[in-house]
């Protein structure tokens, strides 16, 4: 499905709506402003990663993965038996 097809997709749902606690969430999500200082996840080992950091990590994430800097599932699961 590409992007202007979700687009309509998701156009249509949001104008068949009936639910007012549904629409409110959309809204609280689509209008959310976050400071780039404000921490908005943790990281694998609990650290406290803030908008600024999070973005990073998944800047650096996207680069790696676009240099096939990742682990194959079979990889994965060959290394997860040595554990």
């Amino acid at each position: 499905m590409t992007i202007a097809e979700r687009k309509k997709k998701l156009i249509a749902e949001m104008q068949s709506l009936t639910n007012e606690q549904t629409l409110q969430a959309l809204e609280d999500v689509l209008y959310a402003k976050v400071d780039a200082d404000e921490v908005v996840a943790y990281s694998v080992v609990g650290e406290p990663l803030t908008l600024s950091d999070y973005t990073k990590a998944v800047k650096k994430a996207e680069e790696s993965i676009a240099i096939g800097d990742f682990l194959t599932q079979e990889e994965l699961e060959e290394e997860s038996e040595k554990w």
